[in-house]
């Protein structure tokens, strides 16, 4: 048999409330050239009984000692056997057309290796929120600059990346790093791909789950903690910046004030960003509420 055009990948950890329903979706695409890996990083839930109840030759589930998001999501990039590689978190539902989406992009710019579309988020009150600003399809000029004002987001669900610029940036995910380990793979992929872009939404990012997942961690586990430079260009910087910010009012919300000294010695350089950023992201949010009332 051929190998698969396209290797969705779920990391599995302790989701038996969400995990048939992200499967469902998946195997539900109108594109089919796929399969599925589902890589359990050692749950100790129903997770993998429920699972067990799918007979479908697409499903690949590999079990692995617990070792993080990011390691899991490795060993699932090792296993694929597609040239095409798609993340999913095991809490998020993909559109009916998703894969189908990303196969009509490829047909048009065989050349480009990362892939992005848009997102709805959904909140636990029912309110949905279309995340990416960008309404125009195709090759996304200064794509870290278009990131920081939120008219592109790739994030696992929503980005398609060809297998093979793994090794040459250094690998896929850090291990070390599970929380915004995604937002240090974007720049490091943005850095050195082109980035073809469409505003059709055919990920439903469910908040609830998410704010439970991350209310509470370790400092270590944060993408800042290993950083030793905050960016190569302005709106890295920017961006980066922003993500100090909002992990320093995390740590200060849980009282951690070990964690907040560390963040403050660490960045004290990098005060002026961290200024920057918060105010330019108020004055967009600002403009922004100000378009909505026109």
């Amino acid at each position: 048999m051929s190998s698969p055009l396209i290797s969705v990948i779920i990391p599995l950890y302790n989701k038996e409330d969400s995990i048939l329903d992200t499967v469902k979706s998946v195997l539900n695409q109108t594109f089919q050239d796929f399969e599925l890996l589902i890589v359990d990083d050692g749950s100790t839930d129903k997770s993998l009984t429920l699972l067990s109840n799918y007979k479908d030759s697409r499903i690949t589930i590999i079990s692995k000692e617990n070792g993080g998001v990011s390691a899991a999501r490795n060993y699932g990039v090792e296993a694929s056997n597609a040239e095409y590689v798609f993340f999913l978190d095991a809490d998020d539902i993909i559109t009916k057309d998703c894969l189908s989406l990303f196969f009509e992009m490829l047909k048009k710019k065989p050349g480009i290796s990362f892939f992005v579309a848009n997102f709805k988020k959904t909140f636990e009150d029912g309110k949905e929120e279309i995340y990416s600003k960008l309404k125009i399809e195709g090759i996304v000029k200064d794509p870290i600059k278009n990131l920081w004002k939120k008219n592109i987001f790739p994030r696992t669900g929503s980005m398609l990346i060809k297998k093979e610029c793994f090794s040459n940036i250094g690998g896929a995910f850090k291990t070390e790093i599970s929380i915004y380990e995604d937002l240090e793979l974007i720049l490091r992929l943005m850095n050195n791909y082109q980035v073809y872009y469409s505003p059709k939404v055919v990920l439903l990012y469910q908040c609830e789950y998410n704010t439970l997942s991350k209310s509470i961690g370790l400092l270590s586990k944060e993408w800042i903690y290993y950083l030793k430079d905050i960016g190569v260009g302005f709106y890295e910087k920017m961006i980066t910046a922003e993500n100090v910010y909002n992990i320093y009012q995390k740590c200060k919300s849980q009282k951690d004030y070990e964690s907040m000294k560390f963040i403050k010695v660490k960045f004290r350089r990098y005060f002026i960003y961290i200024l920057l950023s918060i105010f330019d992201r108020k004055k967009m949010n600002i403009l922004n509420k100000f378009r909505s009332w026109l």
